[in-house]
């Protein structure tokens, strides 16, 4: 097509990609320790519950509850473009479809 007067630019274009997001601190792919939410009673005379002790209230520690088949978020898209360029590229035209 080197010498054809009426084409001067012809481009196929291809393309597919995935992008992602990895969570934030809330991901609960991971075990961890949390405060959040974790109250414990206690009992102070001996460790018995009875009718004249009183219970008092702790904040502990406890693993968070997870899920190790969690991942990252991923979206994937292809995408299919042609260039033309006609009479010396003085009319170009760019097309695109892109899928998701």
């Amino acid at each position: 097509m080197k010498d054809n007067p009426i084409i001067s630019n012809l481009n196929l274009r291809l393309g597919w990609g995935q992008t992602g997001n990895s969570g934030g601190p809330t991901d609960l792919s991971v075990t961890a320790l949390t405060t959040n939410k974790i109250q414990y009673f206690y009992y102070g005379q001996n460790g018995q519950a009875g009718m004249n002790t009183s219970r008092q209230l702790a904040t502990g520690y406890a693993p968070t509850l997870t899920d190790p088949r969690l991942k990252w978020e991923t979206n994937e898209q292809t995408n299919v473009g042609i260039d033309l360029g006609l009479l010396k590229n003085e009319l170009t035209v760019t097309s695109r479809l892109f899928y998701l």
